[in-house]
C-alpha cells in the first residue's frame, strides 16, 4: 500500500543545527503542501533530506569536484562537525499505519563521498517525543547500511529523481544522459537487471567483445589451450628429430663391480626409469660410461695430466710468480718460515715506532721538537734507547724556553744567528771537511785552519754580545747535549738513513707481506711452486723481471708428454674431477669389465635401445596430448559461438521489451507536455523518437530538445516525463511511494504553464500526496486556490515562521 509522508524531523543536517530536532509536519487530510519562506531556511533541504534517506546520495551534490580521498575536516552533510547528524522520517498509509525510517550521518566520515556515512534502522510505528528518540538512538544496535535491506518498502532507489522527485537546481539532470543511460533508467521497474546482468556475466567474464579479448575465460581457455598445442608440437617434432627409434633388441649386461654397501648406478640396472623427474638422461648416462672408461685405460696418463693441470696454473698465474720472488727466500725445508716472516714484521713495526717518536732526535735536539711523551715511548720501546733522565731532560728543556722568554729581540736574533751558524758548520763538517769556503757567505780562505779561525773569532764576539740569560741558555743547551749524546748517537744510528718516504714504503712492504702470510692458498702456491724450482738455481741473481721469465721456461721443462696422444681430447670432453668424486668407492677396486671396449659398447647400446622404448610410449603419450588439446579448442569454440549466439539473444529480447514501454511512454508523454506547455509555438507536446530515448519537438526531428528548449520549456518537460513515467509504472500492487516532490517548479515558467501544471496535478494526481516548493508568495497562495476551488484543500508550511520563529 502507498505510503506519505507524516513527518520529518532534522537535526545536525546542512542549514540545521544539533540543539534540537527540527521538525516537518503534513496534515493526512490536506494536498497539496506548499513550502514557502525566504532563501536559506531549509525547503531545499527538505528535499536533500528525504532523497538522501531513499537513495543515500543527493543528486546535485557535485562529487566531481574533489578527490573522494581527501580529508575535508568535515563530513559536508552536517552542521556541527563534531556530532552525528539525524534524520527521522515517519511514513503513513490510508489506515494510519506508520513506518519511521531513522538514518543517522556519521560525523567521523569526512570524504566527499556520502554513501559510507550513512547507517538505517526502521520501526512499525512513530515516536511520541524527541525523547524517545533520543533514547532509541542511545540503544539500537541493528544498524544497517541500506533501507532496502529492511525490506519494508518497495521503490525505485536508482532512479528515485525520474519517477517520484524533481528538483529544479537539476531539471535537466536526467535529460544531459546519453540516450543509452536514459534508456537504462528504466532497467528497475522493467525487472531486466537480471538479463542484464547474464549479458554483462557472458560480455565481461567469458567470451569477451572480441575473440581477441583477454582476461576473459572461454578466450583465455583457446589462447592457454593453442599454446600448450604449440610447445607439445615443438616437443614432438624436437624429440622425433633427436631420436634413433631403432628397437632392436640388445641384452643386458652388469658393466662395473659393487662393494656390498654400494647400490648399482642407475644405469648399470636393467629395469631403466626414463619418465619421473628423476628418471636417466641418457646422454649424461652415456658420458659418463665414456669417462669411466677412459679413466680405466689411462690411469697413468690422468696422472699427467693432474700434473700438467698444476704446472699450468703455476705458469699462467703471474701473481704465483711474484710471490714467489718476493718472499722466496723465506723457505726452509721446503716450507715457508712464517714465525721468522713474522719477526721480521716486528721489527720493522719496531723501527717505524723509533723513527715515528725520534723527531727531537733527527732534529739534533732541537728543543721546539721536544715531546715527554716520545721519549716516555721509545723507552717503552727498546730501554737502551733512552739512558737518561728523562725528567731531568723535561725540566732543562723548560729552563730553556723560559731563560728565552725573556730574551730580547736582539738577544733572540743573536742566538737564532748562532745556532744557524753551528748547524752550517756541523753540516760543514759532516759532508765538506776538505773544504776552505764558508759555508755561510762563501768567501774563500787560504786553508781550513783559517776557516775555524774566523769561525772561532765571530763565536766568540757574538758570545760577547750576549748578556747573562744568553750565556745561561747556553749553559743550558751544552748540558743537554752532553747529558743526551749517548742517546742520540744510539737513535740516529738506527733512524739516521730513514726519511718519510722510506718508512712509508716499509709500511706498505709490512701490509703486503702481512697480506701475503695471511692468505694460506698464496703460501701454499709459493711452497709448490719452490717444489719445481729447488733443482735449478738459473733464475737467482737475475733481476725480478728476468726472474718472472726464466721461472717460467723452467716449469714449461717440467710439462709431460701423454703415452696415449688421443687423451687430451678426452681431459676436454670429460669432467674426469666430477666422475672420480662420484665414483670413488668403485674406482677403488678393480673394475675389469670397464677397459674392455667391447663390454662397454654393448652397455651403451643397452641404454639407447632401452630409451627408444621409452621414446616411442613418450611420443604416443605427446600425440595424443596434442589430439586432446586440439578436440578442446573446437569445443571452446563451438561454446563461444553458442554463448554469442545467447547474449545477443538475450539483448534483442530486451531490446523489444524496452521499445514495447517507449511505446506505452509515449502517448501519456505527448499529453502531458501539451498539457503543461500550453504556448509551445512547434507544435503541442513532445514525442519520443522510435526505439530510443531521444524526445524531439515532432515525429520527423532529428535533434533532442535538450539543445532547443528554453530553461522553463525544459522545466516544464521534466515535469511530464515524471508525470508520464510515475503515471505509467507506479502502482500500488508493486511500489509502496505515494507521494510527488516538486523542488521549485515555477521559478523558470511562465503564468500559462503554471496553470496548467497545477491543473494536471489536480486532475490526475490527486490521489498522490504532493509536495512543492516555492519563495513567492503570490504563486503559493495561486497554487492553494486552484486546489481550493475543487475542494482540495492544501496547506502551506511556511519554513522560516514554522521552523526558526
Amino acid at each position: 500500500m502507498p505510503y506519505a509522508i507524516s513527518q520529518l524531523k532534522v537535526r545536525n543536517f546542512k542549514c540545521f543545527d544539533s540543539k534540537s530536532f527540527y521538525k516537518f509536519e503534513f496534515h493526512k487530510d490536506r494536498n497539496p503542501t506548499i513550502l514557502s519562506g525566504p532563501n536559506g531556511f531549509g525547503k531545499t533541504t527538505f528535499f536533500d533530506a528525504i532523497e538522501l534517506i531513499f537513495t543515500k546520495k543527493i543528486t546535485r551534490l557535485q562529487t566531481s569536484i574533489e578527490d573522494g580521498r581527501i580529508n575535508l575536516g568535515k563530513n559536508i552533510l552536517l552542521n556541527e562537525s563534531d556530532k552525528d547528524g539525524d534524520l527521522i522520517l515517519t511514513l503513513s498509509d490510508e489506515n494510519d499505519n506508520y513506518i519511521t525510517v531513522v538514518a543517522v550521518i556519521d560525523h567521523q566520515i569526512q570524504k566527499l563521498f556520502i554513501e559510507e556515512s550513512i547507517k538505517y534502522s526502521v520501526i512499525d510505528s512513530r515516536f511520541d517525543s524527541d525523547e524517545d528518540i533520543d533514547r532509541f538512538l542511545g540503544s539500537q544496535l541493528q544498524w544497517k547500511p541500506s533501507l532496502q535491506q529492511f525490506e519494508k518498502l518497495r521503490y525505485s532507489m536508482d532512479h528515485f529523481n525520474v519517477y517520484y522527485y524533481v528538483s529544479q537546481a537539476e531539471s535537466v539532470h536526467f535529460l544531459k544522459n546519453s540516450i543509452t543511460n536514459r534508456k537504462d533508467s528504466m532497467n528497475v521497474l522493467l525487472n531486466t537487471a537480471t538479463i542484464d546482468g547474464y549479458i554483462e556475466y557472458i560480455t565481461n567474464q567469458l567470451i569477451g567483445k572480441s575473440k581477441s579479448k583477454k582476461g576473459v575465460i572461454i578466450n583465455d581457455a583457446i589462447t592457454l589451450s593453442n599454446e600448450i598445442i604449440e610447445t607439445k608440437a615443438d616437443l614432438l617434432k624436437s624429440k622425433i628429430q633427436g631420436t634413433n627409434l631403432n628397437l632392436q633388441k640388445v641384452e643386458y649386461n652388469q658393466l662395473l663391480e659393487y662393494p656390498i654397501d654400494v647400490n648399482p648406478v642407475g644405469w648399470d640396472v636393467e629395469t631403466i626409469d626414463f619418465d619421473s623427474e628423476s628418471a636417466l638422461n641418457i646422454n649424461s648416462a652415456i658420458l659418463e660410461i665414456q669417462a669411466l672408461h677412459s679413466l680405466a685405460t689411462n690411469s697413468q696418463d690422468y696422472d699427467i695430466y693432474l700434473h700438467n693441470q698444476k704446472v699450468n696454473v703455476l705458469i699462467n698465474n703471474s701473481a704465483i710468480i711474484n710471490d714467489f720472488i718476493d718472499f722466496n727466500q723465506y723457505i726452509t725445508d721446503s716450507f715457508l718460515d712464517k714465525e721468522k716472516i713474522r719477526n721480521l714484521i716486528f721489527d720493522w713495526n719496531k723501527l717505524i715506532d723509533i723513527y715515528n717518536y725520534s723527531s727531537f732526535f733527527r732534529s739534533k735536539l732541537e728543543i721546539t721538537s721536544y715531546k715527554k711523551g716520545d721519549l716516555l715511548k721509545l723507552k717503552e720501546l727498546d730501554e737502551n734507547l733512552i739512558s737518561s733522565n728523562i725528567d731531568g731532560i723535561s725540566d732543562i728543556i723548560t729552563s730553556i724556553n723560559d731563560a728565552n722568554k725573556t730574551l730580547s729581540n736582539r738577544q733572540n736574533t743573536l742566538n737564532d744567528l748562532d745556532k744557524a751558524r753551528v748547524k752550517l758548520h756541523q753540516l760543514k763538517n759532516d759532508f765538506d771537511k776538505e773544504s776552505s769556503n764558508c759555508p755561510f757567505c762563501n768567501h774563500k780562505f787560504e786553508n781550513v785552519e783559517e776557516l775555524e779561525q774566523s769561525f772561532l773569532t765571530l763565536t766568540n764576539s757574538l758570545s760577547a754580545e750576549k748578556n747573562e740569560k744568553s750565556q745561561e741558555i747556553q749553559l743550558l743547551t751544552q748540558s743537554l747535549n752532553t747529558m743526551l749524546q749517548k742517546d742520540l748517537d744510539a737513535i740516529l744510528a738506527i733512524v739516521q738513513s730513514y726519511d718519510d718516504l722510506k718508512i712509508r714504503e716499509l709500511n706498505a712492504l709490512i701490509s703486503k707481506t702481512k697480506q701475503f702470510i695471511e692468505n694460506e692458498k698464496r703460501v701454499q702456491d709459493v711452497e709448490t711452486l719452490f717444489s719445481y724450482l729447488r733443482k735449478s738455481d738459473s733464475w737467482i741473481e737475475l733481476r725480478n723481471e728476468e726472474k718472472s721469465i726464466e721461472i717460467q721456461r723452467i716449469l714449461q721443462g717440467s710439462l709431460k708428454n701423454y703415452s696415449n696422444l688421443e687423451f687430451s681430447n678426452d681431459t676436454e670432453k670429460y669432467d674426469f674431477k666430477s666422475i672420480i668424486n662420484k665414483f670413488q668407492k668403485l674406482l677403488s677396486i678393480s673394475q675389469p669389465r670397464l677397459v674392455d671396449k667391447e663390454q662397454v659398447e654393448k652397455k651403451i647400446q643397452y641404454l639407447q635401445y632401452k630409451s627408444s622404448l621409452s621414446k616411442s610410449t613418450e611420443l604416443n603419450a605427446l600425440r595424443n596430448e596434442i589430439k586432446n588439446e586440439l578436440l578442446k579448442v573446437c569445443k571452446l569454440r563451438k561454446i563461444r559461438d553458442h554463448l554469442d549466439d545467447l547474449q545477443k539473444l538475450y539483448q534483442n529480447s530486451i531490446n523489444d521489451y524496452k521499445n514495447q514501454i517507449l511505446k506505452k511512454l509515449r502517448v501519456p508523454l505527448l499529453i502531458y507536455t501539451g498539457k503543461i506547455l500550453q504556448d509551445y509555438q512547434n507544435g503541442l507536446g513532445v514525442f519520443v523518437s522510435k526505439d530510443e530515448m531521444r524526445f524531439v519537438s515532432n515525429g520527423d526531428a532529428k535533434h533532442d530538445i535538450l539543445n532547443t528548449f528554453s530553461s522553463g520549456q525544459l522545466s516544464g518537460f521534466v515535469l511530464a516525463f515524471l508525470f508520464s513515467m510515475n503515471k505509467q509504472y507506479i502502482m500500488k500492487s508493486r511500489d509502496d511511494i505515494g507521494f510527488i516532490l516538486v523542488d521549485d517548479p515555477v521559478q523558470t515558467m511562465d503564468d500559462i504553464n503554471i496553470s496548467s501544471l497545477i491543473e494536471v496535478l489536480r486532475n490526475d494526481f490527486s490521489n498522490k500526496q504532493i509536495i512543492i516548493s516555492t519563495h513567492e508568495t503570490d504563486k503559493e497562495n495561486y497554487i492553494l486556490y486552484k486546489f481550493l476551488k475543487y475542494n482540495l484543500k492544501g496547506q502551506s508550511f511556511n519554513v522560516k515562521e514554522k521552523l526558526y520563529l
